[in-house]
């Protein structure tokens, strides 16, 4: 009787080196909205949304240009910027102003015949009031018996300053904010050039800061408030005593 034939298999380690033709990950890309890439993986022809502004931070009514930094070549160009004039905008570049103080999203869509995308910033752009007394116009604050000032000690600056009577008086800047953020930033320049002068800051009529005697520097006080409210500096000067102030920023 033959014996039955016995079949063994060799098992070899696979060598993925010794392979003639190379291993490929066919990996699946994802966030087509991620501007640091220049292109959609997805669909190469379509446009990828990017956008670059002139400033961050803006002064009240002045002008920020926004530039669209797009690539794959977009056609359409629609802007969103809710808090600006105007709110809406058409084109690759456009100019905006905001008149409220805040931090203020921007949004970019963008699309051609292959496709579209869209960017978008949270609070991209801070919108700040700034005063600053060198050009010489009170601009809306209301003025009771302040100078503006020139010289050595503090040229362009507003300056409270008396040599009629040997009784203090008091110099008071007056101005009205609307629609003001919570918790906004109060900043100034001040300079008491006197060792008997004082400085107030009053809220509403309620004194939220002071100082007096000689001294200068940038002072910073958290507003407690939003919405509206009146803003007003005191300058208490006696028989030639002297103070000076500017630069007032009002911030988010």
């Amino acid at each position: 009787m033959k014996k039955p034939h016995r079949i063994f298999l060799l098992l070899l380690p696979l060598c993925v080196g010794c392979l003639k033709e190379p291993v490929s990950w066919n990996l699946p890309r994802s966030n087509k909205n991620d501007t640091s890439q220049s292109r959609n993986a997805d669909n190469p022809s379509a446009p990828v949304a990017r956008f670059s502004a002139s400033a961050t931070r803006v002064p009240l009514g002045s002008k920020v240009r926004f530039n669209s930094t797009s690539t794959q070549n977009p056609t359409v160009f629609s802007w969103y910027l809710p808090g600006a004039t105007p709110s809406v905008a058409a084109g690759s570049t456009v100019e905006a102003s905001y008149q409220h103080v805040g931090h203020y999203d921007v949004r970019l869509a963008v699309a051609n015949q292959f496709g579209s995308d869209t960017a978008q910033r949270q609070a991209y752009i801070e919108a700040f009031y700034f005063k600053s007394f060198a050009d010489m116009d009170w601009v809306d604050w209301l003025n009771n018996g302040w100078v503006f000032s020139s010289g050595q000690v503090c040229d362009g600056c507003a300056l409270a300053w008396q040599s009629s009577s040997g009784t203090a008086k008091i110099f008071t800047l007056t101005r009205d904010f609307t629609d003001m953020p919570p918790l906004a930033m109060l900043s100034f320049f001040y300079n008491i050039y006197s060792p008997g002068g004082s400085l107030r800051v009053r809220l509403n009529g309620a004194e939220i800061w002071t100082t007096s005697g000689y001294g200068k520097g940038n002072a910073e006080i958290r507003i407690p408030y939003s919405g509206s409210y009146r803003l007003s500096f005191e300058a208490i000067v006696g028989y030639t005593q002297s103070i000076y102030l500017n630069d007032i920023e009002l911030r988010p």
